[in-house]
């Protein structure tokens, strides 16, 4: 059952992710690695390139913007004259955005794209979906986003002029919570123990042996379950009956209000965001959710007073801190994609509505038909699809495109008899791999708005070269893959 390992697994990496944050852990290897780097430009690009895309592995890729950008702004700063700033500026910008793009197309988990993909193939029931798994992903995604990223620094050298800077870079020290180390060991662990699990499962192919579940699916969900045990349920400090049902009425309440959390979370980003006057409605909300909250915990413990996001103390991490600073506003976004690609892709399900949803529906398919009566070769449809799918993303959401190219690719591919799961997922990476325009993806539009001193020309140039260049490789790992199907 790969859908089922790759949901836990899904799962239990963002945890950890939120895990991790929490605990300050990514913000002091960062530190390290910029403050172990020599003071010459050169060096702190190829720094950023290679961190970025390591950290993009394990975080969100916006996340990983952020930690990185206060250290490399602080490296403009330290440059004296206004030419060097513009020099050093530009690469540096780059070096993250491509980093942390390709990173997030190198493991299963690391995008958000890679999770629509995975559940178009899973939903379509696409022959071949049996191969996407975290350790066929791993296998195949670290060894070609490696190649990616020396593609990357090789861009970047074509237009790199060394500057040397005069101090070494000050960076604070991190307030890095107790046990962090161990959390990192422990996701070390994890990373480990689910790349084997895969590898069996992909190899071996293990015998059923209870309600449709194999040993190795059995392991993923015994893991899973202790996960979340200890990390949401086993007190941290005094250990007894009362407060493993705290903790345990505290779990299943959050679970319960997630929906009105999420409302409120996006309330407050819209009330900072826009400046939109929410505040009275936000207090009303949390006011309502905690009066409800303080009901049902007086009626197991007798006790009220507690705010809806107050952290529970005792436990590896509160199930509430997971939505503090998650990107509402994106996600509504995503979601009205979603919608909108809804609608148009179903509009014309409705016979009493034929004069207009049926030419939608005729204008779709003639199109589709249109391509698949070209006989266009299977090589050369591909190489388009990749190619395409770079190129608009650098005017539109990636989501967007990839919810648009699906179905389509699905029709022609389908009925050309092509191998559809390898098409889709060169589209679904040649969408991470829109490099030359700010807008391309929230890692772009966030790097370019907040470091001064870039050029947007020369990001343009670069990311063309990076695009041409990065899309081939795609388009051959891809084809590649398509012929040891």
């Amino acid at each position: 059952m790969n859908w089922l390992h790759n949901v836990i697994i899904i799962v239990v990496f963002f945890l950890f992710s939120r895990i991790l944050t929490e605990s300050q852990i990514h913000q002091e290897l960062v530190r390290k690695i910029f403050t172990s780097s020599k003071p010459k430009s050169s060096i702190l690009i190829t720094t950023t390139l290679f961190t970025a895309y390591t950290l993009s592995l394990l975080f969100s890729n916006t996340l990983v913007v952020f930690m990185m950008l206060p250290f490399i702004i602080n490296v403009i700063n330290m440059i004296q004259d206004e030419s060097g700033k513009k020099l050093v500026a530009t690469n540096l910008m780059l070096a993250l955005i491509y980093g942390a793009n390709i990173g997030g197309a190198g493991m299963l988990n690391g995008s958000a794209l890679n999770v629509v993909y995975l559940g178009f193939v899973e939903y379509q029931g696409l022959i071949g979906r049996e191969v996407i798994t975290f350790f066929s992903w791993l296998v195949i995604g670290i060894p070609g986003t490696l190649v990616l990223i020396l593609i990357a620094r090789f861009v970047l050298k074509m237009d790199e002029k060394e500057v040397f800077l005069e101090h070494h870079i000050l960076l604070g020290k991190e307030d890095v919570k107790p046990r962090s180390h161990l959390y990192l060991y422990v996701f070390v662990f994890t990373f480990i123990l689910f790349m084997i699990l895969s590898g069996i499962q992909t190899i071996y192919q293990p015998k059923k042996l209870v309600a449709g579940l194999n040993y190795v699916d059995i392991i993923f969900i015994v893991y899973f379950l202790i996960f979340i045990i200890r990390v949401f349920i086993i007190p941290q400090n005094t250990r007894d009956y009362k407060h493993y049902l705290k903790n345990s009425v505290f779990f299943i309440l959050q679970i319960i209000l997630i929906p009105f959390l999420f409302f409120l979370g996006l309330f407050e980003a819209f009330e900072e965001r826009f400046k939109l006057h929410l505040k009275k409605i936000i207090h009303f909300f949390e006011t309502f959710l905690s009066s409800v909250y303080n009901f049902i915990w007086h009626i197991f413990f007798r006790e009220r007073n507690i705010n809806i996001k107050h952290a529970n103390q005792n436990v590896f991490i509160s199930i509430n801190r997971l939505f503090h600073d998650l990107p509402y506003i994106g996600i509504v976004a995503w979601g009205l994609i979603f919608l909108v690609a809804y609608l148009i892709f179903h509009f014309g399900d409705n016979p009493n509505t034929v004069e207009v949803d049926g030419y939608l529906l005729r204008l779709f398919n003639q199109m589709t038909d249109s391509i698949a009566d070209l006989k266009i070769p299977m090589s050369i449809f591909l190489l388009c699809s990749v190619y395409l799918s770079i190129f608009l993303t650098e005017i539109l959401s990636n989501t967007a495109v990839l919810l648009v190219f699906f179905p389509t690719i699905l029709k022609v591919s389908v009925s050309s008899g092509w191998p559809t799961v390898y098409i889709l997922l060169g589209v679904t990476i040649g969408a991470s791999a829109a490099f030359m325009s700010p807008i391309a993806t929230s890692v772009n539009a966030i790097s370019f708005t907040s470091i001064p001193y870039v050029s947007l020309k020369k990001m343009i140039k670069l990311g063309f070269m990076m695009n041409v260049l990065g899309g081939l490789w795609i388009y051959s790992v891809v084809y590649f893959l398509s012929l040891i199907k």
